[in-house]
């Protein structure tokens, strides 16, 4: 499937509006863009793998110090 293919699918699913009208399809072509340009440039926008496993890791010792401080201060 390529990007545009997924684009299609998953565009309307993550942005649209609550109350459907005639714009969502006015802007479909709009939103398809913008999800082709998020996928095109996902490492641009994100940061590489390598970028992005660090920050998860960082995160994840940040949150179990944090998890365990509370812990053993009894809250």
């Amino acid at each position: 499937m390529s990007l545009k293919n997924i684009s299609i699918v998953i565009g309307p699913c993550l942005m649209h509006s609550e109350v459907s009208s005639i714009k969502d399809l006015i802007y479909s072509q709009k939103i398809i863009a913008v999800m082709l340009t998020i996928f095109k440039e996902f490492d641009t926008i994100f940061g590489s793998k390598k970028e992005r496993m660090l920050a998860l890791r960082k995160s994840a010792k940040d949150y179990n110090r944090a998890y365990l401080e509370d812990r053993l201060k009894g809250n």
